[in-house]
């Protein structure tokens, strides 16, 4: 007894299903004036106040345009002056359901009802506010429904979201046709599923132009006061380190990268030292120039003296002579 007992106490509510059937059955059989059974082809003539089941093929306003045989179950409004009718309709030979509520004497037009059945065909296009869906959304080209290899994918796996483009042709394109932008708020990596900043990129990027924002531009070179490094110390700087003072060394460069904003600032920097330098040389090359020019007047007025004594020495030789 006891296995019965945990039997039926297993199925108890299959039981209670079934008997509920049971008795909805019953009490339509009970009231079977309220329900019609009618082999034929069901529009907007439907009895008032009744249940009408019925099929046909070719109805007219059928779902979707079919000329299919289709199932219909008919519900109208008791009163004879509301023409409130809810259909439901089927197909014969297919899975597909449909629905529409008429008002007025106009039919409505049907709608289609989705199921586990219909709703991964290619063939069906619907519009929702939300979908919750646990596994993969997968739409494919929307101009040959045949295709199997164009089509984008978008699913999770409990640790990361991936949306995946297949295309033949041009590959996953993403583009926006109203506001020009396109926003990604977080950190993205393009061959790299670890990226460290807002962009990271394994591998090489081609660009016509490429603009970086800073602050604190090295100008501060040129003003009056800066101390400009003692080159002998830069020069044992570099006999010690094997690089300029302030530029990062190759071991730091190859393990963590440079950032091409500071390192546009060093070497603006080191540039605008080393312009102060040789306009310094220049300028100490040009008074080295200038005090051989006046040592080289200096030179000739002393030696046009020179030939000038040496000219009146002689004259004077040839006057005591005479």
């Amino acid at each position: 007894m006891k296995p019965l007992y945990n039997f039926l106490k297993h199925k108890q509510k299959h039981i209670l299903l079934i008997s509920s059937l049971l008795f909805s059955s019953y009490v339509s059989r009970a009231q079977l004036d309220n329900v019609s059974l009618e082999g034929q082809n069901l529009d907007a003539i439907t009895p008032v106040g009744k249940l009408v089941i019925g099929n046909g093929a070719g109805m007219a306003n059928a779902p979707f345009g079919s000329s299919n045989w289709w199932h219909v179950l008919s519900f109208r409004h008791h009163n004879p002056g509301n023409n409130f009718i809810t259909q439901i309709s089927g197909e014969f030979f297919g899975n597909r359901l449909a629905f529409r509520n008429t008002q007025s004497t106009t039919n409505s037009p049907w709608n289609e009802i989705y199921h586990s059945g219909n709703l991964n065909s290619i063939q069906h296009s619907f519009t929702s506010k939300d979908i919750t869906l646990n596994g993969i959304l997968m739409a494919y080209n929307k101009d040959n429904t045949t295709a199997t290899s164009d089509n984008v994918k978008l699913w999770a796996d409990g640790q990361n979201a991936y949306l995946e483009g297949n295309g033949e042709e041009s590959g996953f394109i993403i583009r926006s046709n109203g506001g020009h932008k396109i926003l990604l708020m977080d950190q993205v990596g393009i061959g790299t599923a670890s990226p460290k900043e807002m962009l990271s990129v394994n591998g090489n990027i081609r660009a016509k132009e490429v603009k970086v924002e800073t602050s604190n531009w090295p100008d501060y070179v040129f003003e009056k006061g800066y101390q400009l490094p003692d080159l002998g110390e830069t020069e044992n700087y570099i006999n010690t380190h094997k690089h300029l003072p302030g530029v990062p060394a190759s071991a730091a460069v190859e393990k963590e990268g440079v950032s091409l904003g500071e390192m546009n600032k060093v070497l603006l920097k080191k540039i605008e030292e080393l312009t102060l330098y040789l306009i310094d040389q220049h300028q100490s090359i040009k008074q080295q120039q200038d005090q051989l020019q006046i040592q080289n007047r200096t030179i000739q007025d002393l030696r046009e003296e020179m030939d000038q004594l040496k000219k009146n020495s002689i004259k004077q030789k040839k006057n005591k002579l005479n």
